[in-house]
């Protein structure tokens, strides 16, 4: 599927406004994180949260195409890989 110029231009805007404030924010390791997870089919996603003055941050996302063995597993076993994931940074 080819992009026009017009939606790889905004299609790059969307990247760089997700990944910067206010939709990204940096982490305080003084406060409690939450990890989400989720798990459909092939695929895993997740972000990590941390809440600062009763609103949650988005602190950083993950997503991963399963291998063909953790295919096999049950969704709530798909989920289970979530603390597992590794963010780049020691968040736990």
């Amino acid at each position: 599927m080819a992009l026009t110029t017009e939606a790889e231009r905004a299609l790059l805007d969307l990247k760089s406004r997700l990944a910067t404030q206010p939709i990204l924010r940096p982490s305080h390791f003084s406060k409690p994180f939450t990890l989400t997870v989720d798990a459909l089919g092939v695929a895993i996603g997740a972000v990590l949260l941390q809440e600062v003055d009763g609103i949650e941050h988005l602190i950083c996302y993950y997503s991963k195409k399963l291998d063909c063995h953790q295919n096999r597993y049950y969704a709530v076993e798909k989920e289970a890989l979530g603390p597992k994931i590794d963010f780049g940074r020691p968040y736990f």
